[in-house]
């Protein structure tokens, strides 16, 4: 399983469309989701990759519009200036501008809801005395005529990282219900952006792990790098 839901409001850089959207309509954008935990608010800025009609119903939003969007998760990589750049984005399924005015607002109406079930391509990896663990899983998704697996990162703290670490192993069924979270860091003197799920709940589906099955999940390329100028 690979579900998304997602509702931002649509940012400054605006809609990028491909170059024969007539013939082949297709964007991309980012929505700005802010979200409130304690006293502090953050804004995570989402990728979202439209076609067909979606993609149309974009063409008519403002910047600083609520949309919505349901969907699945994607990633993959593209060559830019001979590097490999990695990204992530929500492939959309179905698309709808929430109509606002001057009366009516929707400031507290946001999502950041990814639901993920896959196998771990390796045993989950421990930090920070085990308050933090990492792992990556395969979600295999069907369209009716092809098979396409997809590699998450994700990334669990506290008690629900110790009990990963102690519970999930190579090639076990788990279930994941998280949100998309970016970060930065420095490495060679550059500003890199990470993306991974982190976990609000795992689950694993498997009442024992299977002998042998994670050999068939060898372990993911890493999807680490995000980057903004995704080509269509």
């Amino acid at each position: 399983m690979n579900k998304a839901i997602i509702i931002g409001r649509l940012t400054k850089s605006g809609v990028n469309f491909n170059d024969n959207f007539n013939d082949d309509p297709k964007c991309r954008f980012k929505l700005a989701v802010k979200e409130r935990w304690k006293e502090k608010e953050n804004t995570e800025l989402i990728n979202v990759f439209a076609k067909g009609k979606d993609a149309n119903k974009i063409r008519t939003a403002r910047i600083g519009d609520l949309v919505y969007v349901k969907g699945l998760a994607n990633n993959g990589k593209y060559e830019k200036d001979g590097e490999n750049i990695y990204y992530y984005e929500i492939e959309s399924k179905s698309i709808r501008i929430i109509k606002e005015n001057s009366e009516i607002k929707q400031d507290g109406f946001y999502e950041n809801e990814i639901n993920l079930i896959g196998r771990l391509g390796s045993d989950p990896k421990v930090f920070k005395e085990g308050n933090v663990s990492t792992f990556s899983i395969a979600c295999n998704d069907y369209d009716g005529k092809n098979e396409t697996t997809r590699w998450f990162n994700v990334s669990t703290f506290n008690k629900m990282a110790k009990a990963a670490a102690e519970y999930l192993k190579k090639g076990r069924l788990v279930s994941v219900e998280g949100k998309i979270r970016t970060r930065e860091y420095e490495k060679d003197n550059e500003i890199k952006t990470a993306t991974s799920i982190v976990a609000n709940k795992w689950k694993a589906l498997d009442a024992n792990p299977q002998k042998n099955e994670g050999e068939k999940y060898p372990e993911p390329a890493n999807f680490e790098y995000a980057d903004d100028d995704i080509p269509l």
